[in-house]
């Protein structure tokens, strides 16, 4: 393998990893703060008058 290639490879990692650790994070700061996020705030709406507030 190049070693530009393999530059890349190890930049391109790290950036993934800093991305993960940051969703990580920011879930971690929601859950402490008691906010729903937006994975646990899906729910069936029946009608266009239940969107303003799903979660009951």
């Amino acid at each position: 393998m190049p070693i530009g290639l393999r530059v890349f490879e190890l930049w391109f990692r790290g950036i993934l990893a800093h991305a993960c650790d940051n969703k990580m994070e920011t879930v971690r700061i929601g859950n402490k703060d008691g906010d729903v996020g937006a994975e646990r705030a899906l729910a069936k709406v029946e009608s266009y008058e239940n969107t303003a507030d799903p979660i009951r």
